[in-house]
């Protein structure tokens, strides 16, 4: 199971919506935290098992502040993801 770093973002609408850097293209929002943590492990498995189809299936997949995200107003979490969960 591998571990990626999450961002996690308060909309002004409401609710929360959280990035995933190391998978480009994995976005996920929720009206609560939790609900949003759910989410974004479904687009994270979903991703995961695009690249894996693609033959890319080696991501890097950097679990703490070292993930190019310097300035960013969100919360860095790390959130393990199994890569075959579907």
């Amino acid at each position: 199971m591998a571990t990626y770093a999450v961002v996690i973002h308060e909309d002004p609408a409401g609710g929360f919506w959280a990035e995933v850097p190391a998978l480009p293209g994995c976005y996920a929002q929720g009206e609560t935290v939790q609900e949003l943590l759910e989410d974004i492990r479904e687009a994270m498995s979903g991703v995961l098992d695009v690249l894996r189809e693609q033959g890319r299936e080696q991501v890097e997949h950097p679990s703490s502040g070292d993930c190019g995200l310097k300035g960013t107003s969100g919360h860095l979490i790390s959130l393990p993801c199994k890569a075959d969960s579907r």
